[in-house]
Protein backbone atom coordinates (compact mmCIF):
# COMPACT_ATOMS: atom_id res chain seq x y z
CA UNK A 1 0.00 0.00 0.00
CA UNK A 2 2.77 2.37 0.54
CA UNK A 3 4.23 1.82 -3.02
CA UNK A 4 1.02 2.80 -4.47
CA UNK A 5 0.89 6.30 -2.44
CA UNK A 6 4.91 6.80 -3.02
CA UNK A 7 4.01 6.31 -6.68
CA UNK A 8 1.76 9.30 -6.47
CA UNK A 9 3.71 11.30 -5.01
CA UNK A 10 5.90 11.09 -7.93
CA UNK A 11 3.26 11.82 -10.33
CA UNK A 12 4.57 15.72 -11.16
CA UNK A 13 2.13 18.24 -12.34
CA UNK A 14 3.29 19.54 -15.93
CA UNK A 15 2.17 21.90 -18.79
CA UNK A 16 2.46 21.45 -22.72
CA UNK A 17 2.87 23.62 -24.99
CA UNK A 18 0.69 22.97 -28.44
CA UNK A 19 3.06 24.09 -31.60
CA UNK A 20 0.73 26.76 -32.13
CA UNK A 21 0.91 28.39 -28.43
CA UNK A 22 4.50 28.38 -28.93
CA UNK A 23 4.12 29.99 -32.26
CA UNK A 24 1.83 32.66 -30.06
CA UNK A 25 4.86 32.86 -27.72
CA UNK A 26 7.85 33.56 -30.08
CA UNK A 27 5.52 35.79 -32.04
CA UNK A 28 4.55 38.00 -28.54
CA UNK A 29 8.59 37.75 -27.50
CA UNK A 30 9.90 39.20 -31.23
CA UNK A 31 7.37 41.72 -31.22
CA UNK A 32 8.58 43.00 -27.17
CA UNK A 33 11.77 42.35 -28.31
CA UNK A 34 11.98 45.21 -30.76
CA UNK A 35 11.18 48.00 -28.12
CA UNK A 36 12.48 46.44 -25.10
CA UNK A 37 14.17 43.24 -24.45
CA UNK A 38 14.67 42.93 -20.74
CA UNK A 39 10.81 43.04 -20.81
CA UNK A 40 10.42 40.37 -23.53
CA UNK A 41 12.73 38.56 -21.11
CA UNK A 42 10.25 38.97 -18.19
CA UNK A 43 7.61 38.36 -19.88
CA UNK A 44 8.57 34.77 -21.23
CA UNK A 45 9.15 34.44 -17.31
CA UNK A 46 5.75 35.25 -16.33
CA UNK A 47 4.37 32.76 -19.01
CA UNK A 48 6.32 29.84 -17.72
CA UNK A 49 5.75 30.20 -14.11
CA UNK A 50 1.95 31.02 -14.60
CA UNK A 51 2.18 27.76 -16.88
CA UNK A 52 3.79 25.81 -13.95
CA UNK A 53 1.17 27.37 -11.31
CA UNK A 54 -1.65 25.64 -14.00
CA UNK A 55 -0.09 22.67 -13.66
CA UNK A 56 0.03 22.55 -10.11
CA UNK A 57 -3.51 23.66 -10.39
CA UNK A 58 -5.51 23.33 -13.17
CA UNK A 59 -8.99 24.06 -12.50
CA UNK A 60 -7.87 27.83 -10.88
CA UNK A 61 -8.30 29.56 -14.33
CA UNK A 62 -12.06 31.08 -15.64
CA UNK A 63 -13.95 27.90 -17.48
CA UNK A 64 -14.72 29.02 -21.33
CA UNK A 65 -17.33 26.09 -22.09
CA UNK A 66 -18.30 29.01 -24.14
CA UNK A 67 -15.10 28.64 -26.49
CA UNK A 68 -14.74 25.15 -26.43
CA UNK A 69 -16.19 22.10 -23.97
CA UNK A 70 -12.81 21.81 -21.21
CA UNK A 71 -11.45 24.89 -22.04
CA UNK A 72 -10.19 27.48 -19.53
CA UNK A 73 -8.26 30.87 -19.31
CA UNK A 74 -6.02 32.94 -17.13
CA UNK A 75 -4.50 35.79 -17.00
CA UNK A 76 -0.67 36.76 -17.36
CA UNK A 77 0.32 40.39 -17.58
CA UNK A 78 -2.16 41.74 -20.59
CA UNK A 79 -2.25 38.15 -21.71
CA UNK A 80 -4.93 35.19 -21.75
CA UNK A 81 -3.77 31.99 -21.54
CA UNK A 82 -6.01 29.59 -23.21
CA UNK A 83 -5.52 25.72 -21.63
CA UNK A 84 -7.30 22.71 -21.36
CA UNK A 85 -6.78 20.33 -18.41
CA UNK A 86 -4.84 17.38 -18.49
CA UNK A 87 -4.42 14.29 -16.12
CA UNK A 88 -1.18 15.74 -14.61
CA UNK A 89 -1.35 19.06 -15.36
CA UNK A 90 -2.39 21.29 -18.24
CA UNK A 91 -2.03 21.56 -21.80
CA UNK A 92 -1.75 25.36 -23.58
CA UNK A 93 -3.64 26.14 -26.67
CA UNK A 94 -3.01 29.56 -27.06
CA UNK A 95 -1.85 32.77 -25.56
CA UNK A 96 -3.27 36.10 -27.05
CA UNK A 97 -3.23 39.41 -26.22
CA UNK A 98 -6.22 40.68 -23.58
CA UNK A 99 -6.76 43.52 -25.97
CA UNK A 100 -8.41 41.66 -28.54
CA UNK A 101 -12.00 40.03 -29.22
CA UNK A 102 -11.18 36.14 -28.01
CA UNK A 103 -14.13 34.77 -30.32
CA UNK A 104 -12.32 36.07 -33.34
CA UNK A 105 -8.38 35.28 -32.38
CA UNK A 106 -9.79 32.01 -30.91
CA UNK A 107 -8.31 29.43 -33.52
CA UNK A 108 -8.62 26.04 -30.58
CA UNK A 109 -12.04 24.73 -32.07
CA UNK A 110 -11.90 20.98 -30.69
CA UNK A 111 -14.87 20.43 -28.24
CA UNK A 112 -14.10 16.76 -27.28
CA UNK A 113 -11.02 15.13 -25.35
Amino acid sequence: MFGACHREEELVSRYTVTREARQDLKSIYRYITRDNPPAAGRLRQIFYEKFRGLADHPFLGKARDDLAEGLRMSLAGKYVILYRPKRYGIQVVQVVHSARDIYTALRYKETKS
